[in-house]
Order: C-alpha cells, then structure tokens, then sequence
C-alpha cells in the first residue's frame, strides 16, 4: 500500500493523485476530506491532531488566547494552508507568505507581530532557523482530528487499519508514539 504524507506532495496535487487512485489514500488529511471527496473514505480513528498555534516574539507583550485575539495584531501565514487561512478570517491585517520559515523571520524582524501556524510546523521552523527569540503561546487556538483516507479501491483495508489504531488510541500509546516521533523528528532538524 502506498499513501501519501502531508507535506511531501503540494495539498492539492497529493488529493488529484489520490482522489484518481494513483495512489492508495492519504494520511494526515481534515475530517472534512472524507465529506467531500466521494472516491475516499475515511479510517474513522484518527491517526494524529493538528494544532493551530500563534507564536510571537519573547517579551513582546502579545497576548493570544483565542481566535478574536488575532484582530488586533499583524499576523502572517504561509499562502494555502487552509487551516490558518480559516482562524485569522475577519483579522484586518493579515499576510500570507511562501516558505514555512518566513513568518518566523517577520516576527523575529518586527515586520508582524503573531505567526499563526500549526504547532509542529511552527517548532520545526523555529530549530531550523535556530530561533530562539520566538515562542508559542497559549493556549492553542484549535485542535481538529487527521484521519487517514483511503481510495474506494482499497475500502477493504479500512476496518483492518481502523482495528489497529482504535485501542492504540484508546491506550494512549498512540499518543505516546507521535510525541516520541515528534521529538525525533524536530532533534534532526537542530
């Protein structure tokens, strides 16, 4: 089976390749996938979360403790992630940018006062530009489960996949084994 990784593929080309069944489903994808994209369906225990996260310079006196906070800030994005595109909706200055990493930079530069971004991809940034001048705050602004989705082809595989993750879920360890890959993944990057 071969399932494409967020990140690794552009979003939209990722879903095309899936959605045609070039490859066997997604993983990591918004309950929403599943609603709206007949040909995959759905593994219903959840694979992992994303958070959402605003993240502003130490010392700065910025003071986000939920999606409203963000109107009176200056906050940047990176372009086509939908995610942080939704939660600063109705925010009057908001920017969107190309690379991770350059929200990060705006703030660090005084050039915006809040990155809004999951918070892995957050922290990834900020050890790959061995940053330290910037922190997340909290609380987080939105959680939302990420589900692996499978193309109709493969529907046999779903309860199977389901079976396994459900009472690792249920015993914590799942949860247990994504903070452990976490950690291993941002110590590569710093």
């Amino acid at each position: 089976m071969k399932f494409l990784v967020a990140g690794h593929e552009a979003g939209k080309q990722a879903l095309q390749l899936a959605s045609a069944g070039q490859e066997d489903g997604e993983v990591v994808r918004v309950f929403a996938l599943g609603e709206n994209v007949r040909c995959l369906i759905r593994v219903p225990a959840p694979l992992t979360t994303l958070t959402t996260v605003a993240f502003a310079k130490k010392g700065s006196g910025v003071k986000v403790t939920q999606q409203d906070d963000l109107k009176q800030y200056s906050n940047v994005i990176v372009r086509g992630i939908l995610h942080t595109r939704a939660i600063t909706q109705g925010a009057p200055r908001v920017e969107e940018v190309n690379k991770t990493t350059s929200p990060f930079k705006m703030v660090d530069a005084g050039r915006a006062d809040v990155a809004v971004s999951s918070g892995m991809d957050g922290l990834a940034a900020l050890r790959t530009l061995n940053m330290d001048s910037i922190e997340a705050l909290e609380p987080v602004l939105n959680t939302q489960p990420l589900y692996h989705d499978v193309h109709v082809s493969k529907k046999d595989i779903v309860p199977v996949i389901d079976a396994v993750l459900k009472p690792l879920e249920d015993s914590g360890e799942l949860a247990d084994l994504r903070n452990q890959m976490a950690e291993q993944y941002l110590a590569t990057l710093g």
